[in-house]
């Protein structure tokens, strides 16, 4: 249920992404990222909550240092219910870590994520 959910989100604003990125939507289901071109890569997640929710975002280990591997422009774009919002990748920016994730699909999705700071987010529309 969840995987549709982002992938319903990734198809609605498949058209934003490509005007604001120049990306169109990856079709691999096991991408490290959802959108892709030649030189940028965007990453998608939506929340079923406002922005203001919590003082950081919360992002796998994983995107981050694979955004730091990839040689290309990186985004990571946030879909909350108040809006839309982004954040250039930056290695220099200091995150929180900690172990988090799911336990509620059978399966321990528990891993090392990383907090980005709200206040690097802006707006995208």
């Amino acid at each position: 249920m969840e995987y549709e959910f982002g992938r319903a989100s990734e198809t609605q604003l498949s058209t934003l992404m490509m005007t604001k990125f120049g990306v169109t939507q990856s079709l691999d289901k096991y991408a490290h990222f959802d959108y892709e071109s030649e030189d940028t890569l965007v990453e998608l997640k939506t929340r079923r909550i406002l922005s203001t929710s919590f003082p950081d975002y919360m992002m796998n280990g994983c995107k981050l240092r694979a955004a730091a591997a990839s040689g290309k422009k990186v985004y990571f774009v946030y879909r909350f219910l108040d809006g839309i919002f982004y954040w250039q990748f930056d290695p220099t920016v200091t995150t929180r870590i900690d172990y988090n994730g799911r336990k509620d699909r059978g399966r321990d999705e528990t891993q090392l994520m990383h907090y980005l700071p709200s206040s690097v987010f802006r707006p995208l529309e």
